[in-house]
């Protein structure tokens, strides 16, 4: 649990607190790892569908923050040196 000044504490659950939230748990399929929601039997097949690209991120990122984000390259981008390390990592 999160609390005051943002720290995380560890809080014991009683037996009836800790049975009502297993309930709500299993009701909402929030107990189980989340790539059966997908219906794979496979993680490996989620991870595909997971997995998003660093293009897909730019865009993501530049749609929710349209008035930070310039046209203009960051000067990283116009080193070929540092590109091509990059590009070979």
């Amino acid at each position: 649990m999160t609390g005051k000044g943002r720290k995380t504490r560890h809080v014991p659950l009683t037996g009836n607190t800790a049975a009502l939230l297993e309930v709500y748990l299993a009701e909402h399929r929030l107990d189980r790892p989340g790539h059966h929601d997908l219906g794979h039997v496979d993680l490996c097949t989620t991870e595909i569908y997971a997995r998003a690209s660093t293009e897909a991120k730019r865009r993501a990122l530049e749609a929710a923050y349209t008035n930070i984000v310039t046209d203009d390259l960051p000067e990283w981008n116009h080193d070929p040196g540092l590109l091509n390390w990059l590009a070979n990592l």
